[in-house]
């Protein structure tokens, strides 16, 4: 195989690792570059990174273990077969509405969820298949009734912000009503996040680094399927 066309589908593969990967590498960019504004003066406008503590005037019941809290999301996907293959499909997801506060020590900002966001939140709820069902309990198999979740081949996530729960948030300055608000801007990243900055930016590494195995992967097999028409045997 020319050697020329070797390194075209390598260049090529490369773009499209950079392309999956671009959101990831724009998160950790502005992550880096933007100051923890609880440690100073929070600014009136542009980016801004918040590390503290969540809190709400009017708690939250999240909607599977019926847990306290300032914010939640629910995932559920089901183990579905196509073809000759399967894999787990997402059949159900929901965040909770609301505006939530967090405090630092030079004071507190309000943060307005988004569904454009990326959440980085620790499971409060997990549960599969039947070790799922045999975890149940009445009370959380209700609230799945209620939810319309069936228990065959289903795969439930449900992560809560508690409050004084310790979190990062990394957004936009904007004003709701009169109030200064973090919440999504054009073209920047939104993140809400129980992990600190140096284990968040770990993540994005290896959301980064599996993408670009599976650009690697797709360029490999172009250059098998290449080679095979070049030199059929």
């Amino acid at each position: 195989m020319p050697l020329a066309l070797i390194l075209l589908v390598v260049v090529f593969s490369l773009f499209v690792g950079f392309v999956i990967s671009l959101h990831p590498i724009m998160e950790i960019v502005t992550l880096r570059r933007t100051p923890d504004s609880m440690e100073g003066i929070i600014p009136s406008e542009g980016l801004v990174k918040v590390t503290g503590k969540a809190d709400r005037d009017s708690l939250l019941r999240s909607p599977v273990t019926q847990a306290e809290c300032v914010y939640w999301e629910v995932e559920v996907d089901e183990w579905q077969s196509r073809g000759k293959g399967s894999s787990w499909v997402q059949v159900y997801q929901d965040r909770s509405q609301g505006d939530f506060s967090v405090r630092g020590p030079v004071g507190g900002i309000q943060v307005h969820p988004s569904e454009r966001g990326d959440l980085f939140l620790i499971n409060h709820f997990a549960g599969e298949n039947t070790t799922f069902k045999d975890n149940l309990t009445p009370e959380i198999y209700s609230s799945l009734k209620k939810l319309g979740v069936g228990l065959e081949n289903m795969r439930v996530r449900e992560r809560i912000i508690a409050r004084d729960d310790v979190i990062l948030v990394l957004g936009v300055i904007r004003y709701l009503q009169g109030t200064k608000t973090i919440s999504t801007g054009r073209n920047f990243p939104f993140i809400i996040s129980h992990l600190p900055e140096g284990k968040l930016i770990g993540k994005l590494l290896g959301i980064i680094f599996w993408r670009l195995i599976v650009a690697i992967i797709f360029g490999g097999g172009i250059t098998v399927l290449i080679f095979l028409t070049l030199f059929p045997s």
